[in-house]
């Protein structure tokens, strides 16, 4: 007797998948049937990790300029105290910062 191979029952081949559409949400975006899978708290908060790392690399150049310009004021500051110093202890003050910071990476 030859071997012969077994075929499925065509009801399983021909079953029918469920598209996104279908059901009580499907006639709602994408967005919106997220918010209702994972709730209002979680969605937020996704939506603002999103946006914060996607704004990441912008915001980190801003903090690296606004402490190059910090410091900048801060040495100005400091010449001005110096200048108008009248003793040594007090132009010991003002060089209490004698370094910038480390630049924000």
């Amino acid at each position: 007797m030859p071997a012969t191979r077994r075929r499925r029952p065509p009801s399983r081949q021909t079953r029918e998948v469920p598209v996104a559409s279908s059901g009580p949400l499907g006639d709602l975006p994408w967005w919106a049937r997220f918010v209702v899978w994972v709730g209002l708290p979680t969605a937020a908060c996704v939506a603002f990790m999103w946006l914060f790392f996607t704004r990441f690399e912008a915001v980190a150049i801003h903090l690296q300029q606004e402490a190059e310009r910090s410091w900048q004021i801060v040495s100005i500051v400091q010449r001005i105290c110096l200048n108008t110093a009248t003793s040594p202890d007090d132009r010991l003050a003002c060089v209490s910062i004698s370094y910038p910071p480390e630049p924000v990476r």
